[in-house]
């Protein structure tokens, strides 16, 4: 019994941990991207430098060219063509593949649209710093504001800051040469990140989960009332027969058992009824999620040849979940309504055909126009 049971736990322990380990080697992949620092914040590192994502921190200036990925989210400064637009692609963060327009704040934009862009331009005019909410993972809302010191006198400026002006890490810069962006959050601070610092990347689980997990408790509940009741049966047997007690009962005692004889007597009912329960069903449901990843990756018609991308299985535990089509969102009356033409009325030469419904009989003539 605990041969087995240690077999499935091992197995199941195999297969949680080879996905944590894909799942580190490709946060490391992604660490290792190089991007264009233009300033750096502290002056721990040289400005105008190409360093990796992982040594990136907050108060950084980057300059994020065409086609790449943003490296962490970033306040838009400066984009290229139009100095206060941008355009992003957020696929990786809500699956939509319409490019979105990120703006500059009006206050970041005016001061730098004549400028080089260079790291004692943007120390000289962008004094300051960005006030914002703390790290959450809400890609779809943001509040800041942005305060600058005055080239000219010195006093200090404010802009508010919205997810208008934020580019977010994971998105992709497209459209547009280049943007100048100042890292508002990194690492495991910024939205994209967030949710799987604490962890509920690893409570996902899919419907078909769920409903086995239920039924197990069921399926527990009710065996545990069964030996229960099967312990004060026998307790009962014992008062009710006294010495006249059945052979097969495990004591030969009489009279009422103590509470703890009743205990060990339920715990033994348990072990004999325990193998009802369907230990090793988790495993197997593993063993078809990891069958079912192998054959999606290796799917030739999920390979999108232009980018060379194959299906990638990020969360295997939410398979079953593909195909399954729980709401049904309308964006007007019309869409879900069917549009039947009815005959009503007809004139024609003089007579008027149909009344109200269907009618094909015809009806009385209408009288003619009056002449001018």
């Amino acid at each position: 019994m605990w041969a087995v049971l240690t077999l499935l736990v091992a197995v199941d322990m195999y297969i949680l941990a080879r996905e944590d380990i894909v799942r580190h080697r490709a946060d490391r992949v992604a660490n290792a991207q190089q991007v264009e620092r233009v300033c750096c914040a502290d002056g721990s590192g040289p400005d105008e430098a190409t360093v990796t994502w992982a040594e990136l921190r907050e108060g950084d200036v980057v300059r994020v060219r065409d086609k790449q990925f943003i490296p962490a989210d970033m306040l838009l400064l400066r984009g290229s063509d139009r100095p206060a637009e941008v355009y992003v692609k957020t696929q990786s963060l809500d699956g939509e593949t319409d490019a979105k327009m990120r703006l500059a704040p009006k206050l970041a934009a005016s001061r730098l649209a004549q400028s080089k862009c260079g790291a004692p331009e943007l120390r000289a005019v962008l004094r300051g710093h960005v006030r914002c909410e703390a790290p959450d993972d809400k890609v779809n809302d943001f509040t800041g504001q942005l305060v600058l010191e005055s080239v000219e006198d010195g006093q200090t400026e404010r802009c508010v800051l919205s997810e208008e002006n934020l580019m977010l890490r994971g998105s992709q810069l497209v459209h547009t040469k280049w943007a100048l962006g100042v890292v508002v959050a990194c690492g495991m601070d910024s939205k994209i990140e967030f949710g799987r610092a604490k962890g509920s990347e690893a409570t996902k689980t899919g419907h078909t989960t769920a409903l086995m997990n239920r039924d197990i408790y069921a399926m527990v509940a009710w065996l545990i009332s069964l030996d229960l009741l099967a312990s004060a049966v026998n307790a009962w047997m014992r008062i009710e027969l006294g010495e006249g007690q059945p052979w097969f009962l495990p004591s030969t005692e009489t009279g009422p058992p103590t509470f703890w004889q009743w205990f060990i007597l339920t715990l033994s009912y348990f072990m004999t009824t325990f193998p009802l329960i369907p230990v090793g069903l988790y495993v197997s449901a593993n063993i078809i999620l990891v069958l079912g990843k192998y054959f999606m990756q290796q799917d030739r018609e999920l390979y999108y040849e232009e980018t060379d991308e194959p299906c990638m299985v990020r969360q295997m535990s939410l398979l079953d979940e593909l195909g399954q089509v729980t709401h049904i969102f309308s964006d007007k009356t019309g869409t879900l309504t069917a549009n039947n033409m009815e005959f009503r009325r007809l004139a024609a030469g003089g007579r008027t055909y149909g009344i109200g419904a269907t009618s094909p009989l015809p009806s009385a003539p209408y009288p003619p126009p009056p002449s001018a």
